[in-house]
């Protein structure tokens, strides 16, 4: 499932009296960056690769977070599960919360004067729980058997019986 957010929102900038200055935004450069996630009981660990933040686990990828250089627009996908209190409760939000600190946005103006900062704070998404449901049908299901197709193999012999089952002999 996926979550996009437009991180140009969140930023405003100025260049004074210098012409316009685009404003950048990066991922901060990590390599498994331990988490308090967990997928199947696996630890979640973040790493970057350009502007791709990937979060996954020894067993793969569990969410990916890009953030477009130019514009800002950020697309959380979530690949696997991650792991909630365990409560069973379908509405059961996971706060993933600390992605801000890993974008950073910049400007530099046209004599190089510049300006960055990390947006610490400012992204949060929420993973719903999703816990298994069952539905049961309206009518129930019945089958018969025949007491009679038991046999009684000890007073009858010659009885087609291969159950080995003997019967009621009254």
């Amino acid at each position: 499932d996926t979550a996009t957010i437009q991180l140009s929102s969140l930023v405003s900038s100025s260049t004074g009296a210098d012409e316009p200055a685009p404003v950048v935004y990066s991922l901060a450069d990590l390599a498994d960056e331990e988490t308090d996630y967990t997928s199947n009981g696996l630890a979640v660990t973040y790493s970057t690769s350009g502007n791709v933040l990937t979060t996954s686990t020894t067993a793969g990828t569990v969410f990916t977070f890009t953030v477009d250089a130019n514009t800002g627009e950020a697309v959380f996908n979530l690949e696997d599960q991650l792991d909630h209190s365990g409560a069973g409760d379908d509405d059961e939000l996971l706060q993933i919360n600390d992605l801000g600190q890993y974008v950073s946005v910049s400007v530099e103006d046209a004599d190089a004067d510049a300006a960055s900062t990390a947006l610490t704070g400012l992204i949060a998404i929420s993973v719903e729980n999703d816990i298994p449901t069952l539905t049961l049908g309206e009518d129930a299901l019945t089958g018969t058997v025949q007491e009679d197709a038991l046999g009684n193999e000890s007073n009858d012999p010659a009885a087609d019986d291969t159950d080995g089952s003997i019967g009621n002999e009254d």
